[in-house]
């Protein structure tokens, strides 16, 4: 079954939003909205894609990063908040955050048509502001997702006057996606056009984890980079996805048949009900032949030996590169 049927008819498609501006307020200054104020632990707020852990025991705010269980650190995408609101404009409290924070917008499942909003590196507190009225849907409800990069704090949302907010309506099942650095995001022009934030976001979910290092694979870590069997359970097991995508292979050698067992022999022990494709090794030659085919004839053997895994021959897919190996 397709991929797309397992997610339903709400898939949102690859294209953008027009009409959204955004700006940043002054140096701990305050919001120039004067609608409802919405607490970061308000019942209407999800987030998703990965957890939201304490900067410290005394503060008070959360900051968003996304999953990489096994040590902590972001990769391409990003930790989301999200929420149903009829306004057509919100500000976003954000309190210390540190280098390097970017925020990107997705209204109704698709990314707004414009940069990343970096956030200054001051310490102190700022007011992003995202205004929807020249959206062609401003003033009726929409479903909206701020995503964080490189870690960040949220603080609160302020809504434009008279407007109101509900539960996220639109996140779909929860999309794990474990694996390299393709899977990271290496070689994406942007942290919202890795792979794993377009496929999610095409098939319409919104609950999408990602757990990737580069240069890894089932049995092969990389300094302190785990291998994907050292990290199945803190990394795939916990995220207790519907739909988990494993893409590796390109990095190991030799014989790695145990390690993919145990991998997913943990899986679909600890995560029974989920459906699980593994992406054979990538092949960046395509569509010469793979040059690691004895890899990947071991994952597609032991995949077959789980009636819930779905294997995917990508060894002949040819994809745009960026540089010699990432797509």
């Amino acid at each position: 079954m397709p991929i797309i049927e397992l997610l339903g008819s709400g898939s949102a498609g690859f294209g953008t939003v027009s009409g959204v501006t955004t700006s940043i307020g002054t140096l701990n200054g305050i919001p120039s909205l004067t609608g409802l104020r919405i607490g970061k632990d308000d019942a209407a707020l999800s987030y998703f894609g990965g957890v939201r852990g304490r900067l410290s025991p005394t503060s008070a705010y959360d900051t968003i990063y996304n999953l990489t269980l096994s040590d902590g650190s972001t990769t391409g995408m990003g930790g989301r908040v999200a929420f149903d609101t009829n306004a057509t404009a919100f500000e976003l409290q954000l309190p210390g955050s540190g280098p390097n924070v970017r925020i990107g917008l997705y209204v109704n499942g698709l990314r707004a048509d414009l940069p990343l909003v970096t956030v200054p590196d001051t310490g102190g507190t700022y007011y992003v502001k995202f205004d929807l009225s020249g959206y062609a849907r401003a003033g009726g409800w929409n479903s909206v997702e701020v995503e964080f990069y490189n870690g960040g704090t949220f603080g609160d949302i302020v809504l434009s006057e008279g407007s109101e907010m509900s539960s996220f309506s639109n996140s779909g099942p929860r999309v794990a996606f474990l694996g390299d650095s393709f899977s990271e995001g290496t070689g994406a022009s942007s942290p919202q056009n890795d792979y794993a934030s377009l496929v999610g976001h095409a098939l319409g979910t919104a609950d999408i984890w990602q757990s990737a290092f580069g240069g890894t694979g089932y049995a092969r870590p990389l300094g302190n980079r785990p291998a994907l069997v050292d990290r199945i359970g803190t990394d795939g097991v916990a995220a207790q996805a519907d739909i988990y995508v494993v893409a590796m292979g390109i990095n190991d050698s030799g014989d790695i048949t145990d390690e993919v067992r145990q991998t997913l022999a943990t899986l679909t022990a600890g995560v029974p009900t989920a459906k699980i494709f593994v992406i054979g090794s990538w092949n960046a030659w395509a569509p010469a032949p793979i040059g690691n085919a004895a890899i990947v004839d071991q994952i597609r053997s032991v995949a077959h030996e789980f009636p819930s895994v779905v294997y995917l021959d990508s060894s002949t897919v040819e994809f745009s590169k960026a540089g010699t190996t990432h797509p």
